[in-house]
């Protein structure tokens, strides 16, 4: 890190608070676990440097879009198990520890789903947990539907070997949402990673298994911001999943430009109603039948939009 960012990070976390910092996994007695054996789970050290180094070279120029730099740093060595985002003015931030990658069954995949999840606290948009970042929710759903779809859509080859790997109850899913061959192979790549994923949270956290044909959720009073259990989790990313739409990568839904009046110190995230009808631009929703799929989640999610929308 040269020193003039060095300064900039020093000078914007005294300025941010925590107004600045998003975590992938929520506090658990595990978040801080220190391994003994630096090469304990499935990834080696190169293998967790190339990710993250093809992860930030590929999404690049999704920042620059917003006039903003992707910086992403890895630090093997240390053994939090975490990642995170921070976000400065226009220097987007990924933090990326060691503990988090030795975790047991996270492979490549897994990794670059949380990583998604990273980016997406920077770009996802509406619904905000704080004045920058998007919500843990929207962070999950973005991931599978916005950046693995990025990722992998050229795939077609790898995609291929996930029909078989696919828990029966995703695939059949994914086969209602997509007729074509190809899509439905991607939607099958990102359920296998999504309930990896899901699986690791749970363990983490100390609660039961997911469970794939697990949909019925007790519908949310108000829209959570923060993250919610494995088992919601997991519906989320399958939403994101099972949405066709095309997302827009030039608009971060919500986001007040700094060209209004009176001009804020920097561009902030709304949870106005206009908010949500900007969202609902780039992603399935409730209110469109042909939608309903790949809709956000009740689990997590209050859906304000009228049916009339």
């Amino acid at each position: 890190m040269t020193s003039k960012i060095f300064f900039i990070v020093v000078f914007a976390f005294a300025t941010y608070s925590f107004d600045s910092y998003a975590e992938i996994v929520p506090p658990n007695r595990h978040t801080k676990t220190y391994f003994s054996n630096p090469n304990r789970g499935n990834l080696s050290e190169l293998e967790f440097n190339n990710t993250v180094a093809y992860f930030g070279n590929y999404f690049t120029g999704v920042a620059r879009i917003h006039n903003s730099r992707l910086i992403l740093e890895k630090y093997w060595s240390n053994p939090l198990v975490n990642l995170s985002a921070e976000h400065f003015d226009t220097i987007w931030f990924i933090h990326v520890f060691g503990g988090y990658a030795r975790l047991p069954n996270l492979n490549v995949d897994a990794l670059l789903l949380s990583l998604c999840h990273e980016l997406a606290h920077h770009v996802a948009g509406f619904p905000y947990k704080s004045v920058w970042s998007t919500a843990e929710g929207q962070a999950d759903y973005f991931s599978t539907h916005a950046c693995l779809e990025e990722l992998w859509k050229k795939d077609t080859e790898v995609n291929k070997n996930f029909v078989n790997l696919v828990d029966p109850y995703s695939k059949a899913r994914c086969i209602r949402s997509y007729t074509d061959a190809g899509k439905q192979n991607l939607c099958f790549r990102k359920a296998v990673s999504a309930l990896n994923l899901a699986q690791i949270f749970a363990k983490l956290q100390g609660t039961p298994e997911v469970n794939p044909s697990f949909t019925s959720f007790i519908p949310v009073k108000a829209t959570i911001y923060e993250h919610v259990d494995a088992q919601c989790r997991f519906e989320t990313f399958m939403r994101g999943a099972l949405c066709p739409k095309l997302y827009n990568w030039r608009i971060i839904p919500g986001k007040v430009p700094g060209g209004i009046v009176p001009v804020p110190t920097q561009p902030k995230g709304s949870n106005e109603l206009w908010a949500e009808k900007e969202s609902a631009q780039s992603i399935c929703i409730q209110a469109n039948p042909a939608e309903q799929m790949g809709a956000r989640p009740n689990c997590w999610y209050l859906d304000r939009l009228s049916r009339k929308f």
